[in-house]
């Protein structure tokens, strides 16, 4: 599959079409959380007699979740942002209509999760990604320096990061034929001055 026929496609499915390359070539197995979703058959008002209400049984984790070759686990979530200069933290820890309190995100579960994932020795991060024509500009963020700017931002620091700045603090990801968005080449390359890519590499299959 040419990284071309990716373009005006969504992170997500970019994501899960690099991620089926990946398990095709043998360079790792990584795949889509689903989050269990239950059903109410509680009346409720507006609602005829054979509908029913959705909601989600327990909090999810992360989007993604895998093993590379090298026996190396990754856990990611995938965020995207249409805003032309700056990526909103708020994308990753949830929107509140008050001022930001410590400990208290709608995804503190997501965060713990990463948090406990990382000290585990796996690799935790998130995908950003900017959507727009073609290509959207994507970096790997990984937890430890996520955990950082979200620290400042607590601080009374900026609650949002520059698309500039995200080429310092994260790792960018190439666009190649084959897996299109190749997310995993950061881990192999690069990605030393923060704790990524030692040890790592994927192995690239002619």
């Amino acid at each position: 599959m040419s990284y071309a026929g990716n373009r005006g496609k969504g992170l997500e499915l970019i994501v899960e079409q690099a991620c089926a390359y990946y398990i095709r070539h043998h360079i790792a197995v990584i795949q889509k959380v689903p989050t269990p979703i239950g059903r109410s058959l509680r009346r409720v008002r507006g609602l005829r007699a054979n509908e029913f209400v959705a909601f989600y049984e327990k909090d999810s984790t992360v989007d993604f979740v895998g093993i590379m070759h090298d026996g190396i686990g990754i856990a990611f979530d995938a965020k995207e942002s249409s805003d032309e200069k700056r990526f909103d933290l708020r994308i990753i820890v949830g929107r509140q209509t008050r001022k930001w309190q410590r400990n208290w995100y709608p995804s503190q579960h997501q965060m713990d999760f990463l948090e406990a994932w990382a000290a585990a020795g796996g690799k935790a991060f998130y995908l950003v990604g900017k959507s727009g024509a073609g290509n959207p500009l994507v970096f790997l963020w990984p937890y430890e320096s996520f955990y950082q700017v979200l620290q400042e931002a607590e601080a009374g620091g900026h609650k949002s990061v520059t698309w500039e700045r995200m080429g310092q603090i994260a790792l960018p990801v190439p666009w190649v034929p084959g897996p299109g968005c190749d997310f995993l080449a950061p881990l192999a390359r690069g990605g030393e001055n923060n704790g990524y890519g030692a040890g790592v590499g994927t192995v690239r299959c002619q």
